[in-house]
């Protein structure tokens, strides 16, 4: 399962950093992959978070 930054959002504070990903036209950036059968709301986020501290967006 990948983790995406969804094509609709405004990624201009980190398109440098997507430059460097795979886009998928329906999901948007592939940012990261999960390995896991079912993935909760939370799970997901604290994923996102972690990526986006990584690449000191945040």
């Amino acid at each position: 399962m990948g983790g995406f930054l969804d094509h609709e959002q405004d990624t201009t504070l980190v398109q440098k950093i997507l430059n460097q990903y795979d886009y998928h036209e329906k999901y948007g950036y592939k940012i990261f992959t999960i390995d896991a059968d079912d993935l909760s709301y939370e799970v997901g986020s604290k994923l996102l978070e972690e990526w986006l501290k990584t690449n000191n967006v945040i």
